[in-house]
């Protein structure tokens, strides 16, 4: 039995990501989150992993993802499977509170949540500009796909109030085509 009293939370905008196994224990294997997605949470612009595969299991609540140049919803009980070297993003469309155990793997991008929360002000003390959120991801594997053209025209949407922020921020990225986005990337050695 492996128990984890230890555990490390931090919240990011309406995200509230708890690490309930840290790499260590499964020998860099997985991790595993507990998220916590309040009503209208976004996990941001559609981003590709290049190091991990990610599966959420939604335990409450309702998840919307964007995987590729799909759009699904999904709800308790199901597993929306984020493929490494695939651009995506989620969120939460409403119309209560959501709860997903985050099974990441390898275990590397667990840190992530707490590097960016040490990087940037507490909400409601200043605004963070996404592309500094960009340039942390880059040590972990994480790529933000697009061109000049699209990054102007995402930059806003970001920042904007969160009303339907998602949907409009998945239209645009459609629009250029960052669903068909792909990063080859290396197999893990076995």
């Amino acid at each position: 039995m492996l128990r984890h009293d230890g555990a490390r939370t931090v919240r990011l905008g309406g995200i509230e990501a708890t690490v309930r196994i840290e790499g260590a224990p499964s020998a860099e294997a997985f991790a595993l989150l507990e998220l916590r997605l309040a009503i209208g949470a976004f996990a941001g612009a559609p981003h590709i992993h290049t190091r991990e595969h990610g599966f959420s299991y939604v335990v409450s609540g309702e998840l919307a993802a964007m995987v590729g140049e799909r759009t699904v919803r999904l709800g308790p009980g199901e597993v929306l499977f984020k493929p490494r070297g695939i651009a995506h993003t989620f969120w939460n469309p409403g119309p209560s509170r959501a709860l997903l155990l985050e099974l990441i793997a390898p275990a590397w991008l667990a840190s992530w949540f707490f590097d960016v929360a040490a990087a940037f002000p507490a909400e409601g003390r200043g605004a963070r500009d996404p592309r500094d959120v960009f340039a942390l991801g880059r040590p972990y594997g994480l790529v933000y796909p697009g061109t000049q053209e699209y990054f102007a025209e995402l930059l806003p949407l970001l920042t904007a109030p969160a009303a339907d922020r998602a949907e409009r921020v998945v239209s645009l990225a459609r629009r250029h085509g960052i669903g068909s986005a792909r990063v080859e990337t290396p197999q893990p050695a076995r």
